[in-house]
């Protein structure tokens, strides 16, 4: 009776190495994920900082394009605006030449 309950014991002492066998793997396999998990975010972070800088360039650019097309439209405008009074000019200047020579001839 006596070597069955050592035999017994002997089979438990089995199974709780078995147990703690499998939660010190289970610990390891879990640190391993979090250490991987870990990683995994570092590199989300560069890649989200590298996109980040990409789009931060991109709407740069196009601000700076923006700008330059509104300096341009400005300077076409400009350009229009005097030749419209350059035109001007020579039209009042050729009426008083007109006029001064209808004066003359009379």
């Amino acid at each position: 009776y006596q070597t069955k309950g050592v035999s017994m014991s002997r089979s438990s002492e089995v199974m709780n190495d078995d147990v703690d066998g499998e939660e010190d793997a289970a610990k390891r396999q879990m640190a391993k994920l979090l250490a991987e998990r870990k990683a995994i975010d570092e590199e989300m972070k560069e890649v989200q900082a590298i996109l980040d800088e990409h789009e931060r360039v991109r709407k740069e650019k196009s601000q700076r394009e923006r700008e330059e097309k509104e300096r341009q439209c400005k300077a076409e405008e400009a350009v229009r605006k005097a030749a419209e009074s350059a035109q001007e000019q020579q039209r009042r200047a050729a009426e008083v030449a007109h006029k001064e020579a209808l004066r003359t001839a009379r």
